[in-house]
């Protein structure tokens, strides 16, 4: 039993010496048990912030929306058309792509996410 477990262990150990693993077996001092602990704890408060990160997200995004379209105000299209010039040539090729793929999708998505960055 204590053979299979040291197999077990040293089958993790090896899945994860790596980069990620590094930094929690020096503060363990090499203790890959406690390593591992260390390694939960931290995964368990990152998922804690995980969703309230995602609302305050979500939270901005839509302020800085509801913003940028009062700034727009009365003409024709939208904030993202820039009537201002304000986006650099990047930002609008993204904005342009984006649009692109939403038109093929028919389904007037929000365009939040832009080649997996966001938009705002």
């Amino acid at each position: 039993m204590e053979r299979e477990k040291a197999q077990e262990i040293a089958a993790l150990l090896s899945a994860f010496l790596s980069e990620r693993m590094g930094p929690y077996l020096r503060l363990c001092e090499q203790n890959f048990a406690e390593a591992l602990r260390l390694y939960d704890w931290n995964l368990q408060i990152s998922g804690a912030f995980h969703q309230p990160i995602g609302i305050v997200e979500i939270v901005v995004r839509n302020s800085l929306a509801s913003q940028l379209a009062k700034r727009h105000g009365s003409r024709p299209g939208t904030w993202l058309d820039d009537p201002d010039g304000a986006f650099s040539e990047m930002a609008a090729s993204h904005i342009r792509a984006a649009r692109r793929r939403v038109h093929k999708t028919n389904r007037g998505e929000r365009l939040s996410r832009i080649d997996g960055r966001r938009v705002i």
